[in-house]
Parts: C-alpha cells; sequence; structure tokens
C-alpha cells in the first residue's frame, strides 16, 4: 500500500500539472511515472533490457521510508 502522503503529494502533483504535462488522466500519470521507474532500473541494473517475467507473488512488506519521510 502506498503511504497516505505519497498519494496525497502525487494527487496533488497530478492536478496541479495534468493539462501542462499532457497527461490524459490519473492513470496515464501514474502509467508515465512507474514507466520511467522501470527503465532507470532496467538500465542501471540490466544493461537497459527488460528483465525476465517471473510469474509469481510479489511478497507483501512496508514501502520505501525514503519516500515517506
Amino acid at each position: 500500500m502506498i503511504a497516505t502522503a505519497l498519494r496525497v503529494r502525487a494527487r496533488e502533483t497530478y492536478r496541479k500539472t495534468a493539462q501542462q504535462a499532457g497527461d490524459r488522466s490519473w492513470a496515464d500519470f501514474l502509467e508515465t511515472a512507474i514507466l520511467r521507474e522501470v527503465e532507470r532500473r532496467e538500465r542501471s541494473f540490466n544493461n537497459g533490457d527488460p528483465f525476465p517475467i517471473i510469474d509469481e507473488q510479489l511478497r507483501p512488506g512496508r514501502g520505501n521510508r525514503r519516500l515517506f519521510g
């Protein structure tokens, strides 16, 4: 689950910038943000290639505290 503070921050950023940034929807904003992070990690950790797909559940856990502080 995403921390409330981060969710609110992201929502307000979307509301204040969606038109200027060309976001079609909240989902479009989220997809763009996730894609940028995925591509950054692929470049950093896998020579820019997509990681192999492994069909198994992610383990639940607490969020990254550096994002919420």
